[in-house]
């Protein structure tokens, strides 16, 4: 069996002898001719979050070569051969071609990694009639672990392969094998391999997965929220210090700026003395990601910022981003420091102490015995009467620091409406964040243009314009100004659209049937 052949269906079974017993009884039908025994061994990737499989497609390599393979079916979609030693970590690292632009699409910025190791030992045997026309293809699957603690588990697979014109015959092996001990499995080999090694494919993701219930006390739910926070927090640590990729940071810091949000804008659920000292906590820490997701964007936007120039401007760019590298370079290594220092583990490990601490912790906080849907009935409603409130008061000659305000409070908006998602009928709730979240990449888009013109503006001050190549970095990061501006007018120009879509009565509907009071 080749990476990727379609219409093979699987049939657990729990060892080759259960095969060999089957093989015996099909012989009063069959003639059966063994074609071999071959043995591969395969090597699967992914993203950290899994954002291959998410699309319904797993990365398998097989040799020098890389199939792009359907998670359902086991078709393969594209597939391309490496001829280089080097191992690909980035959809750039392969050579322009169909697959590569596949394999951007799932995973964008994110960096491939592996997840497991197999060895498939196949045997695959030729169903003959009695008039020795070849009817069916039957094979045994023995699939092991070959990657570290996990070398003796294995699990083993009846298979059947069609062959056209036969169609009775394939539907007569199905009955046949529908007996005990054996179990038809949509499992593609992916799945199988990490079950075989305690693991779920997916099993990570940087959006809040909690489950809450609506009589739960707001309490028990807000810890709940913040230990998702947490965990997400600390499952990416490793991935910030090794530098895997720019979005271990990303969720970091998205994690820790959510867990601030909670402490600031749920009041009354815990005592003020410990929002107090965790607000400034995560604020701190917060803090110091900043510089460096900074630059990180500025490198990710490297060649976007190119195109956005002419030829003759591009290499003063070029003399910029070195720049930029080395400071990425020293941010990330003084980030990596205070990752690790002390003072940084105490806070968190003081917050997960505080966390799984009884409830009666907490002291009279007015609200912590409050049903959790109450609480978040209040609080939505709140935030979107002051979103609307504010985006109504807004024209075109309105300062940019209300689009600033506005950024900010959609933003809170789009927390509690995540945080309590799961105290809403999914299809709804989700209508409301995608309403809300073209108004919010109006904003942001907005606000990152200023902030990019902003950081130009401080390299320019502290160049020599006295020298040629900085004189040649001056020009182009000018230039580069004068085309992020432009493009910032563009969009505040379709701000107004942007909030009528958002502040429509479909969108006043939806809010007022969901968080109306319950």
């Amino acid at each position: 069996m080749e990476l990727g052949l379609s219409n093979i269906e699987y049939f657990v079974i729990d060892d080759e002898a259960g095969f060999n017993t089957v093989l015996g009884q099909l012989k009063s039908n069959y003639k059966l001719r063994k074609e071999g025994t071959h043995t591969k061994e395969e090597n699967y990737f992914d993203t950290f979050d899994y954002k291959i499989y998410k699309n319904g497609l797993l990365l398998a390599r097989e040799g020098s070569r890389y199939a792009l393979i359907k998670a359902q079916g086991n078709d393969t979609v594209d597939s391309v051969i490496i001829k280089t030693k080097k191992k690909p970590k980035f959809w750039w690292d392969f050579a322009d071609s169909s697959f590569r632009e596949k394999l951007r699409s799932c995973i964008d910025v994110r960096a491939l990694l592996p997840l497991t190791s197999v060895e498939r030992l196949i045997s695959r045997y030729r169903l003959l009639n009695k008039d020795d026309k070849t009817v069916l293809f039957l094979g045994h699957e023995e699939i092991r672990l070959t990657e570290g603690g996990h070398e003796n588990k294995a699990a083993n697979m009846i298979y059947i392969e069609p062959v056209r014109g036969y169609v009775e015959e394939l539907e007569r092996m199905k009955q046949y094998l529908d007996r005990p001990g054996l179990e038809k499995t949509d499992l593609n080999l992916l799945s199988l391999a990490l079950e075989l090694a305690g693991r779920t494919p997916g099993e990570y993701s940087s959006k809040i997965n909690v489950k809450l219930e609506p009589d739960m006390s707001s309490s028990e739910a807000v810890r709940k929220i913040l230990f998702s926070l947490l965990d997400t927090i600390k499952v990416n640590v490793d991935g910030i210090v090794e530098d895997i990729d720019i979005e271990f940071l990303h969720d970091f810091r998205v994690a820790v700026r959510r867990t601030r949000s909670v402490l600031t804008l749920i009041k009354g659920v815990f005592q003020k003395r410990i929002q107090t000292r965790y607000k400034r906590d995560f604020a701190g820490l917060g803090k110091k990601t900043n510089l460096l997701r900074d630059l990180d964007i500025y490198l990710l936007k490297k060649d976007e910022y190119l195109e956005m120039l002419p030829a003759e401007l591009r290499p003063g760019l070029d003399r910029l981003f070195a720049i930029i590298r080395k400071e990425r370079q020293q941010a990330h290594r003084e980030f990596v420091e205070y990752i690790n220092s002390p003072a940084c583990r105490n806070v968190l490990q003081s917050w997960e102490k505080f966390l799984n601490e009884p409830h009666e912790t907490d002291g009279p906080s007015k609200n912590a015995a409050m049903p959790v849907i109450e609480l978040a009935d209040k609080h939505i409603r709140k935030r979107y009467k002051k979103v609307l409130k504010l985006g109504n008061k807004i024209n075109d000659d309105s300062p940019e620091s209300d689009l600033h305000t506005l950024r900010i409070e959609c933003k809170k908006l789009r927390y509690f409406l995540e945080f309590f998602e799961s105290l809403f009928p999914e299809r709804e709730i989700r209508q409301t964040v995608k309403q809300l979240k073209g108004l919010q990449d109006n904003l942001g888009d907005y606000n990152d243009l200023h902030v990019q013109q902003e950081t130009l503006k401080g390299y320019i001050a502290g160049l020599d314009s006295g020298t040629d190549s900085e004189r040649d970095i001056i020009a182009s990061a000018g230039g580069l100004i004068s085309q992020l501006y432009r493009r910032q007018k563009g969009i505040r120009a379709a701000f107004k659209k942007r909030f009528e879509e958002f502040s429509n009565e479909e969108t006043d509907a939806l809010f007022e049937k969901l968080f109306s009071g319950h």
